[in-house]
């Protein structure tokens, strides 16, 4: 959705091929953005390219960055990583083994903000910090085909899909987090709202809210001694609050660096994301988002599903208990 739009404006980039088992719609959007050749399945990729997105549903991740890894290919694999911690080491041993560029979809990283917000968090202005709250979720638009997205198994609800956001955010802004506790109402099936407490290395707890079925504020809130900080999980929002509750500044990103106008939306995003992995690629350095990040991510959802409790209702809870 985002990554064939990008790649026509990103510079230094050219698609050689596009693989999908979808005959019909690999043969449209070859058509549609100009590609040549398209094949069903990725062998002898590494042949005539030199680096590939991994964008299949991310069950089959491991078992496709492990092919093309192989096979010489750098590598910008979508989020998550992987499912499970182990299959993410698997990937990243591999890319290493091989000397290979591995980058990771956790494309808000790319928002202008976010380097502002840690800068924000860790520089000691907001004085000590006592706590923190992120709510993230909308009720669920996401044009699909399948089922998949509501496949426990396959894919996971909602702390999978838009958990690796808000967690790999959260790690970049405080480091170093654990799980406390873990509560959702998955019941069996996918979960649809979830609730997590972290703590951070220094002790300093926080409450995140994930929700397919709700619009939340979609920010997070950092409050400390001396202020308070009020940043956005999905836009360029950046507030400070002093002490008494008052705005003491407000507003968005700039709207140009180096005389260069910054996102315009969101698809502007993927255009730096793939820019980003080509300057990797092209001097053998790091990526913004590596794999290494996005395996302590998932190391963090694990420790949630490891801890899984019911969420708790008003409605389930007797009368005077």
């Amino acid at each position: 959705m985002g990554h064939l739009p990008a790649i026509s404006r990103a510079k230094g980039l050219e698609v050689t091929c596009l693989v999908d088992v979808d005959e019909k719609k690999a043969r449209d959007l070859a058509h549609v953005y100009g590609i040549g050749r398209i094949q069903r399945d990725a062998n002898g990729i590494g042949k005539i390219a030199d680096a590939a997105i991994v964008a299949v549903p991310h069950h089959l991740h491991a078992e496709m960055a492990l092919k093309l890894l192989s096979e010489g290919l750098d590598l910008l694999v979508e989020k998550p990583l992987a499912p499970t911690v182990q299959e993410c080491t698997a990937i990243c041993e591999e890319a290493e083994r091989n000397k290979r560029i591995l980058a990771v979809g956790h494309i808000r990283r790319f928002y202008p903000h976010v380097k502002v917000a840690q800068w924000i968090i860790r520089s000691g202005m907001l004085g000590e910090l006592r706590s923190f709250e992120a709510c993230e979720g909308n009720v669920f638009n996401w044009p699909v085909t399948t089922g998949f997205q509501f496949s426990r198994e396959r894919a996971g609800g909602v702390l999978m899909d838009t958990g690796p956001h808000t967690l790999d955010l959260l790690r970049l802004w405080f480091g170093e987090l654990g799980v406390v506790s873990y509560r959702d109402d998955a019941l069996g099936g996918v979960e649809a709202n979830s609730e997590i407490v972290l703590q951070t290395k220094s002790g300093v707890k926080g409450r995140i809210e994930l929700s397919r079925t709700r619009d939340l504020s979609n920010i997070l809130t950092v409050y400390g001694s001396n202020a308070s900080a009020v940043l956005g999980l999905r836009d360029n929002i950046v507030q400070l609050m002093g002490s008494d509750g008052q705005p003491v500044f407000s507003g968005g990103a700039a709207t140009a660096v180096h005389g260069r106008p910054i996102h315009r939306g969101f698809s502007d995003l993927f255009v730096e994301q793939l820019e980003d992995f080509r300057n990797a690629v092209g001097r053998r350095g790091t990526p913004t988002s590596t794999g290494k990040d996005a395996t302590e991510v998932i190391r963090l959802i694990r420790a949630c599903v490891d801890r899984r409790q019911p969420l708790e209702y008003p409605w389930e809870t007797p009368i005077g208990s």
